[in-house]
């Protein structure tokens, strides 16, 4: 970002003022060539106006519109219209937060401001708009939380959710909207269950991919087992940030365009697609530390590489994923009340139920501990690259400096040798000069004997010394 924009952004913000221009440029400063910019612009802009214009639009249409891609300054009205369609396919009405409260939810004291405040510089470090050179998206983001986990407070805040927070804050006109969009994405499609402190949900969740991988890919589940590589180890923060902890900006974009669009389902299918594009390589790993550092960090690196595969492999999949998804968590359930059931002694039921109990407390302890270091660790990879530019940058200006310092040394060489030129040239002159002033003055003395001579005033001497 230049230095101009963030000292007008700063001198704003003391004044009390805003730019919607310039905050929106480092809002969406990324690019995506995936997409056709131009032919998203028209189709979406063409359904827009059918929505203005009370015009049925089809499911079909919503798919096509989002297998060409959103522009990304298209994504405000983009995603408000897929979750109207989303509600209105589920036959539910839209939840909507009245934006009046939100200044009073900002301002309510929250026992997860602590929590918040620390993952704000966790989140999106390197990207422009989230950077610590302004503090303009950290303070907007960090307020977007705050309400949220007023608002929420059975949810409050989970780590993992600020990364979700980002992506639609970067992507709407105000905060007012994130928030409602926020709202949206935690009620409307079920989510904010797997961010309960109990993770109860997120085991669930955790179960439920783990069984759909083993249906779709035998092949990949076989090796993870084969391996020890659980779904905590990489598809837990996958699921708690929609793959923006990991994944590059661009590619979460357009996953949360099909998210909008199909609901939950389309996570799964994304990580599914995700881990059964790059098959042949996962069971070529060794061991459990070669696979997930695969999954980790060479999955993510190739994802642009992949892109409109992965958004083809989500939109055309025709397994029945939510009907399979219930079925894997009336499983689940049901194996858990298993768990819990005892014999008739109500002492030794009470200590298996109290067991289970504490079983299921350090589960959701350690999956939110695998989450937080998974988070952390990507945080590290994350600070550790940029501080790998930086170096690069500096041996680069180091170079370039050296160069120029040649550069310069070179350049005055050769203004002395020039000037040392000049001065043998000055010299030469002179000289010629001088002995021109001589010849001249030999040529008078010449010239006045010549006089002479002619007047008749001195005799002309021959050579016999006779007048």
């Amino acid at each position: 970002m230049a230095i101009e924009q963030i000292r007008l952004i700063q001198i704003q913000k003391k004044e009390g003022k805003g730019d919607d221009k310039v905050l929106r440029r480092m809002k969406l400063a990324y690019s995506d060539s995936s997409i056709d910019g131009r032919q998203s612009v028209i189709t979406w802009a063409g359904l827009l106006s059918k929505v203005m214009q009370n015009q049925l639009i089809t499911l079909a249409e919503l798919q096509q519109a989002v297998r060409q891609g959103v522009w990304p300054a298209m994504r405000p009205g983009a995603w408000q219209l897929l979750v109207q369609h989303y509600n209105s396919r589920q036959k539910k009405p839209s939840v909507v937060t009245p934006v009046q409260n939100y200044d009073e939810l900002c301002t309510t004291s929250t026992d997860y401001h602590h929590a918040i405040s620390i993952d704000l510089g966790r989140t999106f470090p390197s990207y422009p708009y989230f950077s610590q050179a302004t503090k303009v998206g950290q303070e907007s983001l960090g307020r977007l939380l705050h309400a949220y986990a007023v608002k929420d407070s059975e949810v409050g805040y989970c780590q993992g959710l600020s990364f979700v927070a980002g992506m639609i804050l970067i992507h709407t006109k105000s905060e007012e909207e994130a928030f409602d969009l926020l709202s949206q994405y935690m009620n409307t499609y079920q989510y904010r269950t797997i961010y309960r402190t109990d993770m109860f949900a997120l085991q669930i969740t955790l179960y439920q991919f783990s069984r759909l991988l083993h249906d779709m890919n035998p092949e990949i589940y076989a090796h993870m087992e084969q391996h020890e590589v659980t779904p905590f180890m990489y598809a837990a923060p996958w699921l708690l940030t929609l793959f923006s902890s990991q994944f590059p900006i661009p590619f979460v974009s357009r996953i949360m365009d099909l998210l909008f669009l199909e609901g939950v389902e389309a996570m799964f299918k994304t990580a599914i697609a995700l881990l059964t594009l790059h098959q042949d390589l996962i069971l070529h790993c060794s061991g459990m530390e070669d696979t997930v550092d695969y999954i980790k960090n060479d999955i993510p690196a190739k994802a642009m590489e992949n892109l409109q595969e992965i958004v083809e492999a989500v939109l055309t999949c025709d397994v029945n994923i939510g009907l399979k998804l219930q079925h894997y968590e009336v499983e689940y359930r049901v194996m858990h009340e298993l768990m819990s059931t005892g014999p008739d002694d109500d002492s030794l039921r009470k200590q298996n139920q109290d067991l289970i109990e504490h079983v299921a407390e350090c589960k959701g302890a350690i999956a939110k501990m695998e989450a937080q270091m998974a988070l952390m660790q990507e945080q590290i990879t994350a600070k550790a690259k940029m501080e790998a530019r930086h170096l690069a940058l500096l041996e680069e200006q180091v170079a370039a400096r050296m160069k120029m310092e040649a550069q310069m040394a070179l350049m005055q060489e050769q203004i002395t040798a020039k000037a040392k030129m000049e001065a043998r040239h000055l010299a030469l002159l002179e000289e010629q000069v001088a002995a021109r002033i001589k010849m001249e003055a030999q040529m008078a003395l010449m010239q006045e004997q010549i006089t002479k001579i002619v007047q008749g005033r001195e005799p002309i001497i021959f050579s016999n010394g006779q007048p």
